[in-house]
């Protein structure tokens, strides 16, 4: 049954996709959507339902299976390292699906108007996310949602892959796919951080990298090699020249340093202030 749920689902996928492309009535995309949320609802039900069954050597059987994907104990590099690349094709096809479909929202379509004419800044915006379909536009001499919207799911995937390092540098690398898998299954960051021609996604990949060094800076515990602070100070710079809302993470920062023993050493380091 849980496989018919799934063609159903899929089947919505489409169908809701070949609505959004071809003709203009909300109406019928919003029965489309909701006809597509209801077969998710009976296929997360029913896998619930199935989960749920108390049936001896099935169950336990269950649990070692569960047991083998959630305890960072029993990971292996090479096979999570399988899972993450199949993470990124599987969720690559299907952002390439929805930006084909969907049409331009209406932030998308005032960045790629306004940035014709490349400037430094723009109305409340710095310069980068709105250069990035323009661009992508003028090097292919396309116009089309698919070309605006290709580097920022380029930019999503690049964050998938990034929750991925951040997660095994913290605790393995089981704890990288599931960190993957959570971000990719959040409709809101997987859309505006992978999908739309919307800052989010420079700004959330920019972000991510500086976690990234951030975190292998504090396992130096204040001796940290000059050049991860560096690395992260121009990952810092890509953040601030996507969304203006980066300037919260160096906050951050500063708290942790102030309210953390290892974070206080940072303040002796000059790659701190040269970053």
């Amino acid at each position: 049954e849980v496989p018919a749920r799934f063609a159903d689902v899929l089947c919505g996928v489409f169908g809701w996709g070949c609505g959004q492309y071809r003709c203009g009535d909300r109406n019928i995309h919003g029965a489309a959507l909701l006809g597509l949320c209801g077969h998710l609802w009976r296929l997360c039900r029913r896998v619930v339902e199935l989960c749920g069954q108390r049936d001896g050597d099935m169950e336990s059987l269950r649990q070692a299976r569960l047991r083998d994907l959630t305890d960072p104990a029993t990971s292996n590099q090479a096979y999570d390292l399988a899972l993450i690349y199949k993470i990124l094709i599987v969720s690559g096809i299907f952002k390439l699906l929805l930006a084909f479909s969907i049409p331009l929202t209406l932030d998308e379509a005032y960045a790629t108007a306004v940035a014709r004419e490349y400037s430094l800044s723009f109305f409340e915006h710095p310069p980068i996310s709105f250069w990035m379909p323009v661009l992508a536009a003028d090097l292919t001499g396309i116009n089309a949602t698919i070309v605006y919207r290709f580097p920022f799911l380029l930019a999503g995937l690049g964050i998938t892959w990034m929750m991925f390092l951040i997660g095994r540098e913290i605790g393995g690398s089981r704890v990288g796919v599931w960190s993957a898998v959570l971000f990719c299954a959040a409709p809101s960051p997987f859309l505006a951080s992978g999908v739309w021609a919307v800052p989010d996604g420079p700004l959330n990949l920019a972000s991510t990298v500086v976690v990234y060094f951030l975190v292998r800076i504090a396992r130096f515990e204040g001796t940290a090699p000059l050049k991860l602070w560096l690395y992260a100070g121009v990952a810092m710079a890509f953040a601030l020249a996507s969304k203006y809302q980066a300037a919260w993470l160096p906050v951050g920062v500063l708290l942790f340093m102030l309210a953390h023993p290892v974070g206080r050493r940072w303040f002796l380091h000059p790659g701190f202030y040269l970053a």
